[in-house]
């Protein structure tokens, strides 16, 4: 279960740019962008990319305005968001990237408004294992003026898992109570945010073996995420993948087959989640129904994991410039 605690604790803090979508720059946006902005995103959810894409064309056309590509990159930034906290992270990446190249051509690169997209690349990133290629974004992200305590606690909470990634614990745990503080200094100590650092926090007490500490927090998530009225489906199924964790550190088996039973149930309200979160949880699944002496139940769930796992491989994205890097360093 300890194998991905570091990728886990940072798909927690997706969910922090989702809520915060807003940006300084919306104020004076025009009805037409808001209108165009919410047909956008619908077209996106709903699977329909190339409609999406055909909505922006005009404001993306080089005879375009500078409020009309403006708008277009805001659009593509919020839209990355979107796709973010539904766990379709290749989308978000995806947009992300437009989203950095439109409104670069328009923005200072020390605007506010490219914090929320490099905040989605060094999550993307992160998630698929390139650390160092996180790690640069994560700079970027830090060279933005920044003055709202919302985005001090998404830098905090990012810093912090990297701190983890890196075993640095005791400064990740520092970082996290940071973010706790930034959100209730935004009026959002009993807000989803909070619980999703509270959740990481506790993840990484159940990988420093304190798992009190990790029962208390995870309890105060909890009680955040079910009664907060912005807590979305993956806040619930990341919080049940932690908790399961912590039972099976304390080998109560029973409770985490439950949690972890609730969690894959809940991916059908999370269409097109990431293959490699839906393949942990379904892993970690069928190795907790073993413990319970489940075997032909665990069979068929390790047989689903199977069929995500080779989807992952066949559309993985190798990295030429790390692969030339490992390279290099070997024949030194």
């Amino acid at each position: 279960m300890t194998r991905a605690t570091a990728i886990r604790l940072f798909c927690m803090l997706l969910t922090f740019a989702a809520r915060h979508a807003m940006t300084q720059a919306q104020a004076s946006e025009s009805a037409h962008c808001v209108g165009l902005d919410q047909k956008f995103r619908e077209e996106v959810a709903n699977g329909r990319t190339t409609q999406a894409e055909t909505l922006l064309a005009d404001s993306l056309a080089p005879v375009a305005s500078r409020a009309q590509h403006s708008c277009a990159g805001l659009i593509l930034s919020r839209t990355a968001v979107q796709m973010a906290v539904s766990g379709r992270m290749d989308e978000a990446e995806k947009f992300a990237e437009q989203s950095v190249h439109v409104l670069g051509e328009n923005f200072s690169p020390d605007d506010v408004v490219f914090f929320r997209p490099f905040h989605i690349l060094a999550s993307a990133r992160f998630e698929r294992g390139e650390v160092r290629k996180a790690r640069q974004a994560f700079e970027r992200m830090k060279t933005i003026r920044i003055e709202r305590p919302e985005e001090r606690a998404m830098l905090s909470g990012f810093s912090a898992t990297l701190l983890t990634a890196e075993g640095r614990y005791r400064e990740a745990e520092s970082e996290y109570l940071l973010a706790v503080h930034a959100w209730e200094q935004a009026g959002r100590g009993d807000m989803a945010d909070t619980g999703t650092v509270l959740n990481a926090l506790g993840s990484l007490y159940i990988r420093e073996h304190r798992l009190d500490d990790a029962r208390r927090v995870l309890d105060l998530a909890f009680g955040i995420f079910t009664s907060a009225k912005d807590t979305v489906p993956l806040d619930l199924f990341k919080l049940l993948e932690v908790r399961a964790a912590m039972h099976v550190k304390l080998q109560e088996w029973r409770e985490a087959e439950q949690d972890l039973r609730e969690a894959v149930a809940m991916t059908d309200r999370l269409p097109g989640l990431d293959t490699g979160m839906l393949g942990r949880a379904l892993a970690d699944y069928a190795y907790v129904l073993r413990k319970n002496h489940r075997r032909r139940e665990a069979r068929s769930i390790e047989a689903r994991a199977a069929v995500l796992h080779r989807q992952a491989i066949t559309n993985m994205v190798i990295d030429t410039t790390e692969l030339q890097a490992h390279a290099k360093s070997a024949t030194k």
